[in-house]
């Protein structure tokens, strides 16, 4: 039940109201009213609590007190560094307070302005490229005057500061709710990743830890991480399973590697790539590529001996890796199966285990039809001729496709017409390029 109001002497309900509405309140008027019980509605505080407005510490208070949120205050450590100016207790900025957006982009006003402040969010952001440790909160008295830069950036022109007492930034990460980690774009939750308390691993919170491309196990420190995304993977029905694979191929990375079995494996493949609901095919392609390096990696780190036709459909078929193809399977009729395929050829001829059955006039005919490149055949057959016969099928298409009779081309980019037709020796070096005339 709400205490009743009892308004001070002299004012009426509408005067207490408009003074705690005011972006520029009497700190005594403002604390009679408050001390008398009069209140403004949460609602009201959210609309005024808005980007590019200046709002008084009440109502931002009650705004951002209702969502939970906690204001810091983050020193960088640079050689010029802003901390003497800061004591515990009351800061107050003696100068004029006007923050706008222009002023702040223009001067840099959030890394100069001792009076600027952020939330968990924003001291997060800002650990990337910047030296601090430790933070300090912040809290802004109800007569404060405030103005939002953003969701997470935020200047006063006074404030208390909790200098004694420093928070280390892994207790702040420690603390921060599932809102705050499931906002964090890819890089950030990179850098706070093993820091998180294991209690705040639930199912939202896995999904989005596990959906980031740039993540794999060997990239999360935490022990108690791991085991809590290894148990939330292995608790899903196959259904949901497949589900997750075809969004977030990383996944697979949190199964046990006993579960990789052939049937295991080939049910992926199989189902994986047929259910997944894009339409976009090139989205499509990039997913089944990121499937199939997650699953060829754990694959490899099994050990599991799969038999030689399912390895042989994962390589031709799935496009995985030929690192799956023990030693015992590298014979002259797998080489031969698998130069037929354009996309494989390249990554057999850079293989040394096949460089037995590699000839010369295997790598003259393949250079001839473009399959492989000078740089992927044995060093055994590295020749400057060999060099030029592939840069004079390269000249030879382009001079197809641009309609062209005579010109020059350089080992870079440059391209160069000639007038005469005077082959020279495609071996000489001519202002550090090898250069050929056609």
């Amino acid at each position: 039940m709400a205490n009743p109001i009892v308004l001070p002497d002299g004012y009426t309900l509408e005067d207490c109201l408009n003074i705690l509405r005011s972006p520029k309140p009497n700190e005594t008027e403002m604390k009679k009213c408050i001390d008398a019980g009069v209140r403004l509605s949460v609602e009201e505080c959210n609309d005024m609590c808005v980007p590019g407005k200046i709002v008084n510490g009440y109502v931002f208070n009650t705004c951002m007190q209702h969502h939970g949120i906690i204001f810091y205050k983050y020193i960088v450590d640079r050689i010029f560094s802003t901390k003497k100016k800061y004591v515990n207790g009351k800061n107050v900025n003696v100068l004029p307070f006007n923050p706008s957006f222009e002023i702040k982009y223009r001067y840099g006003l959030m890394g100069n302005d001792i009076l600027g402040f952020t939330d968990a969010r924003g001291v997060i952001a800002n650990m990337r490229g910047n030296r601090f440790t430790q933070v300090y909160i912040v809290r802004i008295y109800d007569h404060s005057q405030v103005f939002m830069y953003d969701m997470h950036e935020y200047t006063a022109n006074m404030f208390d500061l909790a200098f004694n007492h420093p928070i280390s930034t892994e207790s702040l990460i420690h603390n921060l709710n599932e809102n705050d980690i499931l906002s964090m774009s890819e890089l950030v939750l990179k850098e706070i990743i093993n820091h998180i308390d294991p209690a705040k691993m639930n199912k939202k919170v896995c999904i989005k830890i596990i959906s980031c491309s740039t993540y794999s196990s060997f990239e999360i420190k935490n022990p108690i991480i791991i085991s809590a995304l290894e148990k939330f993977v292995k608790s899903l029905k196959p259904k949901n399973l497949l589900k997750l694979i075809s969004v977030c191929s990383f996944c697979l990375y949190y199964l046990p590697k006993e579960i990789f079995t052939e049937t295991f494996c080939r049910w992926i493949l199989e189902y994986a790539y047929k259910n997944m609901d894009i339409k976009n095919k090139d989205v499509l392609k990039v997913k089944c590529i990121y499937i199939g390096r997650t699953l060829n990696k754990r694959m490899v780190e099994n050990k599991t001996t799969y038999s030689e036709k399912f390895i042989m459909e994962c390589i031709t078929k799935y496009k995985l890796s030929i690192d799956l193809l023990p030693a015992s399977s590298v014979t002259l009729e797998i080489f031969t199966e698998l130069c037929k395929y354009k996309h494989i050829i390249g990554h057999v001829y850079a293989d040394a285990r096949f460089e037995q059955f590699i000839t010369k006039e295997a790598c003259i005919k393949n250079i001839k039809s473009k399959r492989v490149s000078f740089n992927t055949i044995p060093h055994k057959f590295k020749t400057q001729d060999l060099y030029a016969l592939q840069n004079k099928c390269k000249i030879d298409k382009f001079c197809e496709y641009m309609k062209l009779d005579n010109i020059i081309i350089g080992s870079g980019d440059g391209i160069y017409f000639q007038d005469d037709d005077i082959l020279l020796d495609t071996h000489s070096d001519v202002d550090d390029a090898f250069k050929i005339y056609i």
